[in-house]
């Protein structure tokens, strides 16, 4: 909050910013990883495979980069093509990891419930992505909702997507085998 605010009142450059935007998402992560440590989610669980943990990797590893490059397109204006290119990676990597879940394991509840929210929201942030773009060419410039909601939506969808990708990671690795 103190670094967002510095970039505020004292029009820091970009780089500032882009730090802020990452380091505010990695906040949420931990809280979202916190708060499901202490659920009885792992009572009973023990450690999987590697394959599926290391998809959840990348999975999350994805969407922290999406994040970077983001946060790079929104404060530079620059790196569009990148941006599009890894929101693209994202879907799939999404689309794969959430087939895996379900054909190996359909049965844990606590792997199958993030990867559906997961496929829920994909699609939500995709269109969001798109509309930010279209609002970015003026071309919506009458409408009231978009100079603000918009891409606040898209923040936030992608902070929600990022965050239910870590937590699923996490608990690919100590769910029943």
């Amino acid at each position: 909050a103190v670094l967002g605010g510095l970039t505020v009142l004292f029009m820091l450059p970009p780089q500032i910013s882009i730090a802020h935007a990452c380091l505010g998402q990695t906040v949420f992560c931990l809280l979202v990883l916190l708060a499901d440590s202490i659920s009885n989610v792992y009572s009973s669980a023990q450690v999987a495979g590697r394959s599926i943990w290391r998809a959840g990797l990348l999975m999350a590893g994805l969407a922290y980069a999406q994040l970077i490059l983001g946060a790079i397109l929104r404060y530079t204006g620059h790196g569009l093509s990148y941006h599009v290119v890894g929101a693209i990676a994202v879907s799939v990597v999404i689309c794969w990891t959430t087939y895996r879940v379900i054909v190996e394991h359909g049965q844990e509840v606590c792997l199958v419930r993030p990867a559906y929210l997961l496929m829920l929201l994909w699609p939500v942030q995709f269109l969001l992505g798109l509309i930010a773009l279209a609002g970015e060419s003026r071309a919506m410039d009458h409408l009231f909702f978009w100079p603000m909601v918009v891409p606040t939506a898209h923040v936030a969808c992608g902070a929600l997507i990022l965050g239910i990708s870590v937590l699923w990671t996490f608990r690919a690795r100590y769910v029943s085998s």
